[in-house]
């Protein structure tokens, strides 16, 4: 059900909906994954599902939500953690959800990562722990663009920097190439 005015049914009533759903996605075995969903309005339950079973907080999903946004990351992942996973939400007045794929790939198997280079020196003001400084002509590989305003990217490691992940801004970034690669 999409959102009337000022978030209303045609009966007034106040409802939910999603402004960013869940999209598919690929992983590869042994990394972490975040998964995303952007609601209508914060302050909502949200319930994250795998295959219709619900998933609980601990080492394996960590649930945060700041906002409207609702993250989910997925440590270590697995071969069995592929599925169908869920965004659940529910109020009074009904209960929404968006589901998207999660496939999963064995080392070696060859996956598709697209490569970008920053247009220029990217110094965060905020004080947000996982965002980084990146210097003009740095190369990163992007691990999750579901967020239009901020995208979770991976430098290259160089011989005196070891490799860092972050969230940065993509008006930083220009498009390079699309990469084969082979874990």
């Amino acid at each position: 059900q999409e959102e009337g005015p000022a978030g209303r049914d045609e009966n007034h009533r106040p409802h939910l909906s999603f402004k960013q759903k869940l999209k598919n996605q690929e992983a590869v075995e042994e990394s972490c994954l975040t998964l995303h969903c952007e609601l209508s309005k914060p302050g909502v339950e949200v319930e994250w599902r795998r295959d219709a079973q619900l998933l609980k907080e601990g080492e394996k999903y960590q649930m945060k939500r700041e906002g409207r946004v609702a993250e989910m990351l997925i440590s270590n992942v697995a071969l069995a953690d592929a599925g169908e996973y869920s965004c659940f939400v529910a109020n009074t007045f009904g209960s929404v959800s968006y589901n998207g794929n999660i496939t999963v790939v064995k080392p070696g198997q060859p996956a598709i990562f697209e490569i970008y280079v920053a247009r220029a020196d990217c110094s965060p003001t905020t004080g947000n722990k996982d965002s980084f400084i990146l210097k003009e002509g740095q190369f990163v590989e992007v691990l999750d663009s579901v967020h239009p305003d901020r995208w979770l990217v991976k430098t290259k490691p160089t011989k005196t920097n070891p490799a860092r992940q972050g969230w940065l801004c993509p008006a930083y970034l220009e498009k390079k190439r699309k990469v084969w690669v082979l874990f």
